[in-house]
């Protein structure tokens, strides 16, 4: 495992503390702690049809816009990525967003816990998302690059990755940071973001684009959690099986506390304070009977 200071980053944008935050349902939580599995998706996987996709206006398709933008579709196709809110609090925004119903489970991690856990044996690139006109070919997002723990000193993005760390300032909202993997050496960015047309055609040769699914990647929960924060409406009653079920899949290392939210509680003040306390945890007392 890296040290603290081989996890540093250059003092631009990111920190190696920054705080970011991944809002779910209640079931993807459980299969989270269970599983001991961050999942990297694939970018067909996630919900902006915009995803890696490129402008026709775009320098890089001049030569021959057909054979390019197949090359893109093909390297499209091998990214991973795992989507984050940087804040250093909750989000109602993102609780409405990520969260179908009433049970919803916010993690907080930080950067340095992300390079920690997934550029060990591979490439780690993170950074954060650049919200521009899909057709502003004047600014490139940056992110950093790291190898076993340790920052290269790049922050320069391939052309195709570009894409990817880049989406409509209609996402801004978002805050998003984002990491990149792959799963393996990708013959296909090599090829691409060589940008030698003749390759790009060969990559079609007797090869169809398969849709494959993301990756599964093995964590320690100990490392990657530093928070567990419920939603605003999330049953009292079942707090303490939820905290339960993380001390489980926590051991032998220490848990972390499962805490509730105060976002969209109803402000109390003066002397209804106490009233309004002893009326939440009788109410939480009964329906905790009736379970």
């Amino acid at each position: 495992m890296s040290t603290k200071s081989e996890t540093t980053l250059p003092p631009q944008a990111l920190t190696s503390q920054t705080g970011l935050w991944r809002y779910m349902d209640l079931g993807r939580f459980l299969a989270l702690v269970d599983e001991k599995e961050l999942y990297f998706s694939r970018l067909h996987e996630l919900d902006d049809p915009w995803e890696g996709a490129w402008h026709p206006s775009d320098p890089f398709f001049a030569r021959d816009p057909e054979w390019m933008q197949y090359g893109a579709d093909a390297f499209n196709t091998e990214p991973l990525v795992s989507c984050w809110h940087e804040n250093e609090i909750e989000s109602v925004a993102m609780w409405k967003l990520y969260v179908s119903g009433r049970e919803g489970v916010a993690i907080k991690t930080t950067v340095s816990s992300l390079i920690q856990l997934f550029s060990f044996g591979r490439e780690l690139k993170i950074g954060r998302i650049g919200y521009w006109d899909v057709d502003d070919f004047n600014r490139s997002p940056k992110a950093f690059v790291f190898e076993c723990g340790r920052c290269t000193g790049n922050t320069d993005l391939l052309h195709g990755e570009a894409k990817i760390f880049r989406k409509n300032r209609g996402y801004a909202h978002e805050n998003e940071v984002r990491a990149l993997i792959y799963e393996q050496y990708c013959g296909r960015q090599a090829i691409f973001n060589n940008g030698q047309l003749e390759n790009i055609q060969g990559l079609a040769i007797g090869r169809k684009l398969s849709l494959r699914p993301g990756l599964k990647v093995k964590i320690d929960l100990s490392v990657l959690i530093q928070r567990i924060v419920v939603s605003p409406s999330f049953p009292a009653w079942a707090i303490k099986s939820l905290q339960k079920a993380v001390d489980a899949a926590f051991s032998p290392a220490p848990s972390v506390k499962v805490e509730s939210s105060v976002l969209l509680e109803r402000p109390v003040v003066g002397g209804n304070r106490d009233r309004e306390t002893e009326k939440k945890n009788a109410t939480a007392a009964e329906s905790s009977g009736r379970h």
